[in-house]
């Protein structure tokens, strides 16, 4: 009499398709869990970009007291001071804007700043020394 010591065709297709739909799930959260941390360093690299930029612009303002030889320049997107870019390649200016804050004397006592990078809106109020 001879013993059957293997694994039916069905058998094997049935495994075979768990397996694949475990593989699936597993594919599918390494894919979210990759995604997640490159949004996060993306977001990581904007807020960078957008500290060093208000930091220099603050610069400017208490050595300078103004905000003159800031240039945004929309098609490079990017935002330079003096010829010297203050932005980065890495990441894209989108609009910026610098208004004077005046007291009621008419002189300026801050500048409030406004860019948006990469998509991200940010806003400082720089004073003058």
């Amino acid at each position: 009499m001879k013993t059957n010591r293997g694994f039916t065709l069905i058998e094997v297709i049935v495994y075979l398709a768990l397996f694949s739909v475990l593989m699936a799930g597993a594919v599918m959260s390494l894919s979210a869990v990759t995604r997640g941390a490159d949004e996060r360093r993306r977001a990581a690299a904007v807020a960078s970009e957008a500290d060093f930029l208000e930091a220099k612009l603050a610069v400017q303002v208490a050595e300078a007291h103004s905000l003159t030889g800031v240039v945004f320049d929309p098609v490079a997107r990017t935002i330079t001071l003096n010829g010297v870019p203050l932005t980065s390649a890495n990441v894209s200016v989108g609009a910026f804007t610098a208004d004077r804050v005046e007291d009621s004397r008419g002189s300026v006592v801050a500048y409030d700043v406004r860019f948006v990078i990469d998509g991200e809106e940010f806003s400082e109020r720089l004073y003058l020394p």
